[in-house]
């Protein structure tokens, strides 16, 4: 089966996958995080998108006070 990325779906917008290299690089990018501490993240917290933003956000910002 195709994965057709324009039939996406709410569900799926609310869990990051680990899987698809285009989602952790994005995810990455966003927070200038690596992808594997990115990967590391999601084994750790699970991939709800929205408790990864939230850590992530806190993570750029402690950063950002050094």
């Amino acid at each position: 089966m195709r994965d057709d990325k324009t039939q996406v779906s709410e569900s799926d917008r609310s869990r990051l996958a680990a899987d698809p290299d285009y989602e952790i690089r994005h995810f990455a990018g966003k927070y200038d995080l690596s992808q594997t501490y990115v990967r590391d993240l999601i084994v750790r917290i699970g991939n709800d998108r929205d408790e990864l933003d939230r850590i992530a956000k806190e993570l750029q910002e402690a950063a950002s006070t050094f």
